[in-house]
């Protein structure tokens, strides 16, 4: 039998605890108020700060974590740019989902007919391009020859 005071066994034996303490801290984890210099921390942007996301324009998805995560919420500076007003702020912690297709409807109605045909149109026009370049990538004919010329830059 081994000694049970082995520097292995009390690291094992610690690193089981730290990991314990943690899913306890997380469940009972209050509400996170982000502000600009805060990383998301989750999703497919987590190692993003909020102000990049609004750099990139992504108020979408931040208003789908707004109404869709329970203890999560944004400084009200956040909230105005990313054009939640306060008729449509909810109580946190808390979920409104229907609020945010609500809130996407009367924002996409703002935009204007014309430039939702404008935006329909570039659509349009990508979906047309990407099929024609899959056509092109599909009739090109991958011998052994046409890839060692492509390789040498012919």
């Amino acid at each position: 039998m081994s000694n049970p005071k082995t520097p292995q066994l009390l690291a094992v034996i610690l690193i089981r605890y730290e990991l314990t303490v943690k899913y306890i801290v997380m469940d009972r984890l209050l509400l996170r108020t982000l502000a600009k210099k805060s990383i998301l921390g989750f999703g497919k942007y987590a190692d993003m700060t909020i102000k990049n996301l609004l750099d990139l324009n992504r108020t979408t998805y931040l208003r789908w974590i707004y109404y869709n995560m329970d203890m999560i919420s944004f400084s009200n500076e956040i909230l105005e740019e990313i054009k939640i007003s306060d008729d449509f702020k909810i109580q946190k912690p808390g979920k409104a989902p229907e609020k945010h297709d609500l809130l996407n409807d009367i924002l996409w109605d703002k935009i204007g007919s014309f430039n939702k045909f404008k935006q329909e149109s570039h659509r349009k026009k990508v979906r047309k391009a990407r099929a024609v370049n899959r056509s092109i990538v599909d009739k090109k004919r991958f011998s052994k020859a046409n890839l060692t010329r492509i390789n040498h830059g012919h």
